[in-house]
């Protein structure tokens, strides 16, 4: 981090997430409408990005609006899917005449709609969105998301310093689950383990049990486990250990956080899983006031998807906060944007790189039998 510090453009402390400028009397007339894709439907809409969104709106309009005008978002449902996403983006473009999006909120939705933002003219500030297909793909494409890469190469080494000599992967065919693994794969390798088989699966399977027999007759001492959502990797750890695997996993971010809000049966079966995740202090006094006013409002358990799910209220305060604070134009905004540095938000520090990427430190996790997850310290 401290090398790509040298490259960022610096922004002061002040400009703080917490606030968006309450505006003047002038410019006052009308509505700002900013567009929203994201998942409404499906496993996914289980991250709570668009309740998030929901809060965020609400708080820059009782603080007064962007430069005193109401901000409205207009939703639509990508679906964590390609299709969906760019439907979206041709209806808020065509019909609604939004120039700013919000999304996506998972790699799939971004991956789609980022290549045709800027011959529509449009700009996106994506969250929840961490393929490293999507560094530089547009540069009418925004992100507070870093690439997921690390996770495969932190999950790796740690498993490597574990003990763990030979190991199988298992990792769903999408943009987002596949690019990790395949990294933890070239690191466990490197570093002298033994990928003894590698199995990817697509979304709509839903019976694991050959998988699992493989697995069984391979004899390797850890797995390595990436889903898209959380449903899917409850799933997949059901069958495991229904079928009495009861080997080390190592997860991404999915599968580490699957636990969080279910019940105590499936917070025990996810007991031990390693998994690696950004740094996220739930505690601090802004991250927690969030989280308790989200589960009040919406009768959770804390935050469905920890961090991404306060990175999804972030996007809508910075994005806001670059309208108010740059203009309405696409470049200006943009400009604004990636100057983002180390600024306070309720997913923590947040960073913008000048390629458009996010920058975040991750940390290595492990889920306790409640469901929680504390960060493992170095042995």
């Amino acid at each position: 981090m401290n090398q790509l510090q040298s490259t960022w453009l610096v922004l002061a402390l002040i400009f703080n997430l917490s606030s968006v400028p309450v505006a003047t009397a002038q410019g006052t007339d009308g509505e700002i409408r900013i567009g929203w894709i994201g998942a409404l439907t499906g496993p996914v809409a289980k991250y709570g990005t668009h309740q998030a969104a929901t809060l965020a709106v609400e708080d820059i309009n009782a603080e007064g609006g962007i430069r005193g005008r109401k901000l409205t978002l207009v939703t639509e449902d990508g679906q964590c899917k390609g299709p969906a996403a760019v439907a979206a983006l041709r209806k808020l473009v065509s019909s609604d005449r939004v120039r700013f999006i919000l999304g996506g909120h998972c790699s799939p939705e971004s991956l789609a709609i980022a290549p045709l933002l800027s011959n529509l003219n449009v700009l996106a500030l994506a969250a929840c969105s961490t393929s490293p297909k999507l560094t530089g793909v547009s540069p009418n494409f925004v992100r507070l998301s870093p690439p997921s890469i690390i996770v495969g190469d932190m999950l790796a080494a740690t498993a490597f310093a574990d003990g763990r000599r030979r190991g199988a992967v298992i990792a769903e065919e999408t943009d987002y689950a596949m690019p990790p693994a395949a990294h933890f794969k070239e690191l466990f390798t490197r570093a002298g383990g033994v990928v003894a088989d590698s199995f990817d699966f697509a979304t709509a399977d839903q019976d694991h049990r050959g998988l699992v027999s493989r697995i069984r007759a391979l004899n390797v001492d850890g797995i390595y486990l990436g889903t898209q959502s959380k449903d899917t990797a409850i799933l997949l750890v059901r069958q495991l250990r229904d079928q009495g695997v009861r080997l080390p996993i190592y997860g991404n971010e999915q599968v580490g956080n699957a636990p969080n809000g279910e019940n105590s049966e499936i917070a025990k079966m996810f007991d031990g899983i390693v998994f690696a995740d950004p740094e996220f202090d739930v505690a601090t006094p802004k991250s927690a006031a969030f989280a308790k006013r989200y589960s009040d409002r919406f009768g959770t358990k804390g935050l469905p998807l920890g961090v991404w799910t306060a990175e999804a209220y972030d996007s809508v305060r910075l994005l806001a906060r670059a309208i108010a604070e740059c203009g309405d134009e696409i470049a200006q905004v943009r400009e604004c944007l990636i100057k983002t540095e180390n600024v306070e938000g309720v997913s923590g520090l947040v960073t913008i790189l000048p390629n458009g990427d996010g920058a975040r430190r991750y940390v290595v996790k492990v889920v306790q039998s409640n469901g929680s997850a504390i960060v493992r310290r170095p042995s």
